[in-house]
């Protein structure tokens, strides 16, 4: 489980969730949901460009000891490390985030079981990528036009079967 501090506007999404019609709380959840998940564009699903850091900027010094510089620089000659590729690369685990609906559909988990997607968000910090609740900050108000069109939608459905 991914635990991090207070996400801003969390309250006015519950708000909003509350003030729906008990009809379409299904479609509002399901809508933040597939929002905030994303795809290849915006959400969790989103990767942020590379941004090479230097070891210095993040650490203070280059390396902890003259062993620890053998060894990099012998991984960079053979391979091992690739200067300008991330490591391990979060692609993968980044394109995995799945939504979990439990009681019927009204409350909903985000997921994502790929080995390595906890650090590629919470380790990510310093080499420039957003965090989970950044990402979720970030996407919010999208989150919540994409819901109020779908409620709105199914509002429009059902009135026009009266």
């Amino acid at each position: 489980m991914i635990s991090f501090g207070p996400i801003r506007n969390l309250k006015k999404v519950q708000d909003y969730i509350k003030s729906v019609p008990h009809g379409a709380k299904k479609e509002a959840v399901e809508a933040v949901t597939e929002y905030i998940i994303g795809d290849e564009s915006h959400g969790l699903s989103h990767d942020d460009p590379y941004k090479q850091t230097t070891r210095k900027a993040v650490y203070g010094q280059t390396f902890e000891s003259d062993a620890q510089r053998r060894y990099v620089m012998a991984a960079i000659k053979d391979g091992t490390i690739k200067i300008g590729k991330r490591n391990p690369d979060p692609t993968k685990a980044g394109q995995a985030y799945t939504a979990k609906y439990t009681n019927n559909g009204y409350n909903a988990t985000i997921q994502n079981k790929q080995e390595g997607a906890y650090w590629t968000r919470i380790w990510g910090g310093w080499k420039n990528w957003r965090s989970y609740d950044k990402v979720i900050r970030d996407n919010i108000k999208g989150a919540m036009k994409h819901a109020t069109a779908r409620v709105n939608a199914l509002l429009k459905a059902k009135a026009k079967k009266k």
